[in-house]
């Protein structure tokens, strides 16, 4: 198998720190980093990564917004959506995201809700 290259998108500096850690001790490759959404839609595009964490609340274009302009980009991406608020879950998951998690989770949920994500990306295809 192929090595899983990801995008982390967050508006806090040590958030992204603290995802990229978790990823690459999983055995992930970290390809990119974006603060905001025009950033994050900038970098999938040129580095077109596997998996991507996407935080719900960024100011400008939030999550929400990002989200189905990744899909168009990067159909056959997983994408993965990050927040402090457990509310946003099911909104995460109608709008198409392939996983959701809570932020204060992300250090023993995030890479068993990546791989499931993944996983049922490739089973369901592209959006």
């Amino acid at each position: 198998m192929s090595r899983v290259t990801a995008l982390i998108v967050d508006d806090h500096a040590e958030v992204r720190t603290k995802i990229a850690r978790i990823l690459i001790q999983a055995g992930f490759e970290v390809i990119g980093q974006a603060e905001d959404g025009p950033q994050a839609l900038q970098i999938a595009g040129n580095l077109a990564p596997s998996v991507i964490t996407l935080d719900v609340s960024m100011p400008g274009m939030s999550g929400f917004h990002v989200l189905p302009e990744l899909r168009k980009q990067l159909p056959g991406a997983a994408i993965v959506m990050l927040t402090m608020n457990p509310q946003y879950g099911a909104e995460a998951r109608q709008r198409g995201a392939d996983g959701f998690i809570v932020k204060d989770r992300a250090l023993t949920e995030l890479i068993p809700v990546i791989r499931s994500a993944i996983v049922n990306h490739q089973r369901s295809g592209p959006a």
